[in-house]
Formats: structure tokens, sequence, C-alpha cells
């Protein structure tokens, strides 16, 4: 799994924007004025055009422009690759969004296992029952995977929020998880082969539990090498391994096992395994 973005939920928050009389906050966007990187507010990204005024990370620029669609930022993208150097780990080599999901709707990238309901501007991922999972394709290669939200009701136990690379079929994975196990919060990172034991590939405490706070997860995918990290409330941590061997990389997951997990927005940046870069 891969690490993307930073920790800025945002909601559709155009009331701040002051649309005058016959003016839509689309329009109200356009006149927002320059930011001092050379571009307008709103990420016009190479003549950019925006298909929809959704502002995820609330910092002014479509999510269709932003080249940091789940982290206010100033929109700066030294190597014009499509990636913001806020959020891109490879400022040396070009990448792409792969996929950007605000869930505003339910894409059809997502086939769903479990209780995972999708909702207006967000999803809801019960795993206190089961785990609940959502998974896409393609397989992954070099990228960054990220979704911010919140954690909700957690069960006394072992309890995980996790991003996950495996099988399209079958339960073998590896991936980064923020939880409890044995009664200590955590940021890990894991592997399973049944998804009943998990093996801890590198780990690291945290004060900070999951239940009832926000929460940003990334997994940076580097073959073999992953490096995870997670921001809760302020607190940062940061583990990394190399990818055990044997376990195929072919969908990725975004999972909840004991904690009930809304997740505002999603996203996927890099390249996927094969993909060529445009």
């Amino acid at each position: 799994m891969a690490a993307l973005l930073m920790i800025g939920c945002g909601r559709l928050s155009f009331e701040s924007m002051q649309a005058g009389a016959g003016e839509d906050a689309a329009t109200a966007l356009d006149a927002t004025p320059s930011d001092g990187d050379g571009r307008p507010a709103d990420g016009d990204l190479g003549g950019c055009v925006r298909s929809t005024p959704h502002d995820e990370d609330s910092d002014l620029r479509a999510d269709d422009c932003d080249p940091c669609p789940l982290r206010a930022d100033d929109g700066a993208d030294v190597d014009a690759d499509g990636v913001g150097d806020a959020c891109d780990p490879w400022p040396a080599t070009p990448e792409r969004i792969i996929l950007f999901d605000p869930f505003v709707g339910q894409r059809p990238e997502w086939v769903v296992e479990g209780a995972f309901e999708f909702r207006t501007d967000e999803i809801r991922m019960d795993g206190r029952t089961s785990a609940a999972s959502g998974r896409l394709l393609p397989a992954p290669g070099r990228e960054v995977l990220e979704f911010t939200g919140r954690g909700r009701n957690a069960d006394a136990g072992d309890h995980a929020a996790a991003l996950e690379i495996g099988a399209a079929s079958g339960l073998a994975r590896y991936g980064c998880e923020v939880g409890v196990v044995s009664g200590a919060a955590r940021l890990a990172f894991t592997s399973t082969l049944d998804q009943i034991t998990y093996t801890t590939i590198a780990a690291m405490p945290m004060a900070t539990t999951l239940a009832s706070n926000e929460v940003r997860l990334t997994l940076e995918l580097t073959p073999p090498n992953v490096r995870c990290e997670v921001v809760m409330m302020g607190e940062l941590a940061t583990v990394s391994g190399i990818v055990p061997g044997g376990f195929p990389a072919e969908v990725v997951r975004l999972t909840a096992r004991g904690v009930e997990v809304e997740v505002d927005g999603f996203v996927r940046a890099g390249e996927t395994a094969g993909a060529q870069q445009p």
C-alpha cells in the first residue's frame, strides 16, 4: 500500500466563498484571486476544465483541478506531473492521480464486502460484526494510497482501519493499519494469509486511539518497500518495511475490522502495474 495526501477533511464548504447574487459556487471559485503560485486559487492546472465545483479539502481548488485533492495546499507542482508537491513522494519522476473519490456517489471501481454504506459525501464501513471493505482495480504498482475520515464506535478488543494490497480472490494481503491490538494503540505494517492471524512487520505505538478521532492514513508503495503514515489529532507516526514474499499485488482494499469508520475521501497517485505515464 502506498501513502499520499494530508489531513484536510473538507466538505461542501462553498458558503465561505461569498457568491454574489446570480453567481453560483462554481463562478465564485473562478473569481477567487491568485494564491501567489502563478495559478488561480482554484488550481487551473494547464487549462484544467472542472466537471464539478466540489472541493473536498476546502482549499478553494475544485477537486478536478486540485493536484492534492485531500490536502489543503498551495497547489504547487514543480515537476508538473499532476501530483502536487505537498503530496508527491517522488518529485523527480512523473506520476498521476489514478483515482480520487470524494464519495459523492458510488463509483463503479468499488466492489464492496460487508457493511459498506455509501452516504452523501462519505462512506461508512462498519467492521464491528465482521470486516467491511471495498476493493478496486487495477493492481497497484509504484504508488501512494490515502484516505481521510474518522473512527466511530470500536469493539473493546482489537480493531483497525487499514489500506491493504493483496489477491483479487483469496485472503492473502499486506498493508498499513491503525487501531488497537492487545489494548495498545498503534500504527502497523502487517500481513495476513487468512485474515484471522496477522503478522506484524513493523509497528509504532501511539497515544491517540482511532475511535472518535479524525484520521489520515497513507500507504506508500515503492516495490519492494512499503511506508505507512498516519496523522490523528495532530499525532504523526510512520513505519516501513519490505513486502513479504508470496503476496500477490492484484487489488487495493479499504478495510475496517472491529470498528466503524466514516471515510470522507480516498486517493491513489503514482503508477499502476504495467501502466504507462501520460
